[in-house]
């Protein structure tokens, strides 16, 4: 009888992953499919601008939402759920009407190098940009919740599909900025398709916390996990800021097209395995079942299992085979893509289950990890530059700091799946009043 709860089980968790994954894999064969015809409608300046307000635009949206998506998925009832959620939704609205257009008159003031002329024009783009992706991580993290992974998979097609469609069609218009607004666009179409089911699951519930309760109860994700997941997009976002600050957009804008290739196989099994992980682990702490280590390793396992060789691939890749496939002006991003290899793999594997640390209520440690990599990343293009090195040694310089970095986050994780749930930092998890 255990033999067959277990086997249901793994049945289960195997059926969430192929929710998620197929959806998550059509919308990433699409935006692949498009890319050949995008690096003929967009010029690599014209994808270093895109990149560089994409890394804006992540760093914000994780300032936006203080975190609250985060807390959804732990939150031990359904109205705190709920609660959470509209907290989530609160700061981001407010960060989005009041902070970004002081950012942006500062702007206008002190104007930024990596932009084109007109760039300050280009950063009122922020604004819808910050709320979509926002709203787009809370009805995720809603969805996760209720372990509604057909919902999840779905949400990341139409998320696909619209973003090419609108990118497609700027392009076609001659819009240099259509890169932005189609990504835009694509968020907002998930967001309004996970919007009905937010509503579906709100229904017949208690009485939902006020926005001040929410704020007391569930404190430590805005003033720990917000601080923290701040640093740990800034150690992921920044490299392509100071590279495109010191070396120019055209530099961004190969490794802005890596990104967009990369992410097919990290969206289409990294994150599917990833965010099952987390609503595997998550219920393991609600209804406390011990630790989490079997299905952390297990996880892992399979992660490096398929990182490596997608690493070895982007490795050997001939930049004339990239000028055949995506224009000739595209050639020099071979060297760029070795170079990115490793980082690639390391953050393949762990950053999938990286909130483990989160899920055990170890904020604080997460937060020193993410300052650590901020600076070492930094650091280590820093002296690059500094020693006349070019923007290939600087990304080389950057994906060794990053195989360091995500090594050390692994065994940290590693440490604290290990841990029982009733070891764990409970002053640190949100509790039921």
């Amino acid at each position: 009888m255990k033999r067959a709860a277990v086997g249901k089980k793994i049945s289960g968790v195997a059926r969430a992953s192929l929710s998620i994954t197929a959806g998550v894999g059509a919308g990433q064969l699409i935006l692949i499919a498009i890319s050949p015809v995008l690096t003929r409608l967009f010029t690599p300046q014209e994808f270093g601008h895109y990149t560089i307000l994409i890394s804006v635009i992540a760093v914000m949206s994780v300032a936006a939402t203080l975190r609250f998506e985060a807390a959804i998925p732990l939150a031990m009832t359904a109205e705190d759920a709920l609660g959470v959620a509209r907290a989530g939704v609160a700061s981001t609205l407010f960060f989005s009407f009041l902070v970004i257009p002081i950012l942006i008159a500062v702007e206008l003031v002190i104007p930024w190098k990596l932009l084109p002329d007109g760039g300050g024009a280009q950063l009122w783009v922020l604004v819808p940009a910050v709320i979509a992706f926002g709203l787009y991580e809370l009805g995720t993290q809603f969805a996760i919740r209720r372990q509604r992974y057909g919902a999840v998979g779905a949400r990341s097609l139409i998320q696909s599909g619209g973003t090419a469609l609108g990118q497609l069609s700027f392009g076609v218009l001659g819009v240099g900025s259509g890169l932005i607004w189609g990504q835009i666009l694509g968020k907002l179409l998930a967001v309004g398709f996970l919007a009905p089911l937010v509503r579906t699951e709100s229904r017949d519930l208690g009485r939902v916390p006020k926005l001040r309760e929410i704020f007391k109860k569930y404190k430590r994700f805005p003033l720990f996990l917000a601080p923290s997941s701040l640093f740990n997009v800034l150690g992921t976002q920044a490299p392509y800021l100071m590279i495109g600050a010191v070396f120019g957009a055209p530099a961004i804008g190969f490794l802005g097209l890596i990104q967009r290739l990369v992410a097919a196989p990290q969206a289409l099994v990294g994150q599917a395995i990833g965010q099952v992980y987390v609503g595997e682990a998550a219920a393991r702490l609600r209804g406390g079942a011990g630790d989490s280590r079997r299905p952390f390793v297990r996880a892992t396992s399979w992660l490096v299992i398929i990182a490596l060789p997608i690493g070895v691939g982007m490795a050997l890749i001939p930049g004339s085979l990239l000028g055949a496939i995506f224009g000739t002006e595209w050639e020099g991003a071979s060297a760029y893509l070795s170079a990115f290899a490793p980082a690639f793999v390391a953050q393949f594997v762990v950053a999938p289950v990286s909130q483990t640390l989160i899920i055990a209520g170890r904020q604080r440690l997460q937060l020193m990890w993410d300052v650590s990599r901020v600076i070492i990343v930094s650091s280590a293009i820093i002296a690059v530059h500094a020693y006349g090195g070019s923007a290939v040694d600087a990304t080389w310089a950057f994906s060794i700091a990053s195989v360091m970095c995500y090594g050390a986050l692994w065994f940290l994780c590693l440490a604290a799946a290990s841990r029982p749930v009733a070891d764990s930092s409970e002053d640190e998890r949100p509790r039921q009043n």
